[in-house]
């Protein structure tokens, strides 16, 4: 990792306010070998991007003070309204937005959909016709209105924003999957196979 270069003009944001709920406890805190995941993922982040935000729930913000945050102004909506308080946040264009579910950054992956940010609004990868990883993607600044729009609508799935959009779908392989951890025993198994 030693030859990465800052990634100027984009800022990271971390999506640490969901309810983890297979997790019965929050994921962002969960213990790893350097500290809490969220530690994990910032440290990685910090090696390419400047400005790094965690994107959090008002009733957890507290746990988060040693980061720059943004709270959603709307509570209970999901990703989407994560994304949306993100970009408003964000002091540049566009957006590389990141689950705190996932510990291990894909760099080479993250390169692939930094390559198109010049040429469309949305960039996300795609393992398969209908497998999306919309929570490691970039995301710029001109799609807040259609975001707005349709939470306003009540829809929060964050495939319905993609044909709204320019969006381009990085076609990525089985080897190059994320891995998530979302329940009590996919966490052991990670910690079991990185000792």
């Amino acid at each position: 990792m030693s030859d990465l270069k800052k990634i100027k003009k984009m800022t990271a944001v971390i999506l640490a306010g969901g309810k983890s709920s297979r997790m019965k406890r929050d994921k962002a805190l969960l213990d790893f070998p350097e500290g809490k995941l969220i530690d994990r993922i910032y440290d990685q982040l910090s090696q390419l991007f400047d400005e790094i935000i965690v994107s959090v729930s008002k009733k957890n913000a507290k746990l988060f003070q040693n980061y720059k945050i943004v709270i959603d102004d709307i509570e209970d909506q999901g990703p989407l309204r994560g994304i949306l308080s993100g970009l408003k946040a964000s002091s540049n264009e566009a957006v590389f937005f990141i689950a705190t579910d996932i510990p291990d950054v894909n760099f080479e992956l993250l390169q692939k959909i930094i390559e198109y940010s010049k040429d469309f609004e949305i960039i996300v990868p795609k393992t398969s016709e209908k497998h999306y990883e919309p929570l490691f993607a970039v995301y710029k600044k001109n799609v807040i209105p259609k975001i707005e729009k349709l939470l306003d609508s009540g829809i929060r799935k964050i495939i319905e924003i993609y044909p709204l959009c320019k969006a381009k779908f990085v076609i990525t392989e089985n080897k190059n999957k994320l891995i998530n951890i979302n329940t009590p025993e996919e966490y052991r198994g990670y910690l079991n196979n990185i000792f």
